[in-house]
């Protein structure tokens, strides 16, 4: 660990506390603090009687020696490389490439207008598996949307099992059942 006075007589030869830093081997901020004696994150403040005179002190704030920021790469070629070349050697990996794209499937008209049902009607029947663990009093104060929701769920297309499989009887096969 470099001595204060050392320290101190760089910092009186011109020299940044990053220059110091990288010089002696330690942090910017721990130099800071040797020469100081304050911490650079500016935890500790003096009154400006006991400032006066004091060695080393910046005429702005010393936080930027605290915690610089550490460069942490987010990529490595190499990695990426060796990605590329096993997600090529893996067939399954390269069918599954080749048979989808990133792209959205395109919805229109009719198609848009059932998909969105289905998606309110989705987040409906999540909403009254919610109200089947809420308090009473939690059930009280959203009692209208549970039952809003209710009935949605049950007129939604979709929202019966043999709908959700694709089965052509169902939007029938319910109905009966309820007419008996």
């Amino acid at each position: 660990m470099p001595r204060r006075e050392v320290l101190r007589a760089m910092v009186a030869s011109g020299l940044s506390y990053e220059a110091i830093g990288r010089e002696v081997g330690i942090p910017a901020g721990q130099v800071y603090m040797i020469v100081t004696g304050l911490p650079a994150d500016g935890s500790d403040v003096l009154p400006p009687e006991e400032s006066q005179g004091r060695v080393g002190l910046l005429p702005s704030s010393s936080q930027h020696l605290a915690n610089p920021p550490t460069e942490v790469p987010t990529r490595q070629p190499a990695v990426a490389q060796w990605l590329r070349e096993r997600a090529g050697a893996d067939p399954a990996m390269r069918q599954a490439a080749a048979s989808r794209s990133a792209a959205p499937p395109q919805v229109r008209g009719k198609d848009l207008s059932l998909a969105l049902r289905r998606h309110v009607a989705f987040e409906d029947t999540v909403l009254l598996r919610l109200e089947q663990e809420l308090d009473p009093a939690e059930r009280e104060r959203l009692g209208r949307r549970f039952s809003e929701a209710e009935d949605r769920a049950r007129e939604a297309p979709g929202s019966r099992p043999a709908e959700r499989e694709g089965r052509p009887e169902a939007a029938g096969a319910d109905d009966e059942q309820e007419g008996e």
